[in-house]
């Protein structure tokens, strides 16, 4: 038992977590029922889909949130790194504060998405889900922001891919706030919150292969 450290653990959680969620994400928005082909801001539509999707997607979805929680202990590995030295650690602790708040919102958002097949279609719900979703998701670019700042402080991690990550999630965060007036644009914010959950992915596996050769 002495192999499962807190590094080797949360490394692999790092490795398999982000990248999980990306591919699921790809998955139920481009290619699944649940979301190929329809405007993102159609509720109705949405909530249509939901309701009659095959239950192999709907289970499939349930990953997005599980794999999110293993990144979140990644994470929590990585602060704890930089609390036990203190380089980054102001950054680093915020950053996840933040992000584990829109972990918890897709959560919430996942498990409204599974009573549409319950309850039937239903657009309130999915415009709910939405907002607590585009919310949560305007926090957590900020949350992952600082958290690659803070990250970037430290020579043991590439610090260009990390400063970029920064970059792309402020750049999340305003793209949210705009999509937040214009609901006609979230099939474009969409397609940018792909881009930046493919580079998070990448950038994940290269922290989580770090903390796992310290172990």
């Amino acid at each position: 038992m002495n192999s499962y450290t807190a590094n080797k653990v949360g490394g692999l959680c790092l490795i398999i977590g982000p990248a999980l969620a990306t591919l699921m994400y790809i998955l139920s928005t481009f290619v699944f029922s649940t979301g190929a082909g329809i405007d993102p801001s159609d509720f109705q539509g949405l909530a249509n889909a939901g309701a009659s999707a095959p239950a192999y997607e709907r289970l499939l979805i349930l990953l997005i949130p599980l794999a999110l929680f293993c990144a979140l202990n990644g994470f929590a590995v990585l602060q704890s790194i930089c609390k036990a030295d203190g380089n980054g650690d102001g950054l680093t602790r915020l950053g996840l504060i933040l992000s584990a708040t829109n972990f918890l919102g897709i959560f919430i958002a996942v498990g409204a998405t599974q009573a549409a097949a319950w309850v039937g279609p239903n657009a309130d719900l999915v415009a709910m889900t939405n907002a607590i979703t585009t919310v949560g998701g305007f926090i957590g670019s900020i949350g992952i922001a600082l958290f690659a700042l803070g990250i970037s402080t430290r020579q043991e991690f590439n610090k260009m891919l990390s400063l970029i990550v920064a970059a792309l999630f402020a750049i999340s965060a305003i793209v949210t706030l705009v999509a937040i007036t214009d609901t006609s644009l979230w099939q474009m914010a969409g397609a940018y919150f792909g881009l930046t959950y493919i580079v998070i992915s990448a950038w994940s596996i290269h922290l989580g292969l770090v903390i796992r050769n310290q172990s």
